[in-house]
């Protein structure tokens, strides 16, 4: 509805400093009059009718099914867990009182697993029935 929100739904504020990453983020920006990050061709603020659309368009060409908001909170959380960020921190960041609610969008990708299974370095050596040589 093009409003600005100081708080979350549970009233809570939170507030972040901007990152230097960020901070190039926003400067790689096309300078705009508008109180509003993204904008528009036109300089305007995207309405709250038009996010879903280009959400749902996204989401068909990736071939994928995820509703807007759960998709950021979980895209978050799970990218700070793959750059190794505490559990504890990343429910902070995402503002849940309960160590559960964090675990739903705490999942972890195949990647960073194999990553960690491959850290091991440890094989162990199965012996193999002699049914199993001969199926060599």
């Amino acid at each position: 509805d093009n409003l600005l929100q100081d708080k979350t739904k549970t009233g809570t504020e939170r507030i972040y400093p901007i990152t230097p990453f960020f901070h190039d983020v926003l400067n790689s920006i096309p300078t705009s009059f508008s109180k509003f990050v993204f904008v528009r061709k036109d300089g305007k603020p995207y309405e709250k009718r038009q996010l879903p659309d280009i959400w749902r368009r996204a989401c068909e060409k990736a071939e994928i099914k995820i509703k807007m908001y759960n998709a950021f909170r979980h895209s978050l959380g799970c990218q700070l867990l793959d750059q190794g960020e505490d559990l504890d921190l990343v429910r902070e960041q995402l503002g849940h009182t309960k160590m559960e609610m964090t675990r739903r969008y705490a999942k972890r990708s195949p990647t960073r697993l194999a990553d960690a299974l491959n850290k091991r370095r440890k094989v162990v050596e199965l012996p193999l029935s002699k049914e199993s040589k001969n199926e060599r």
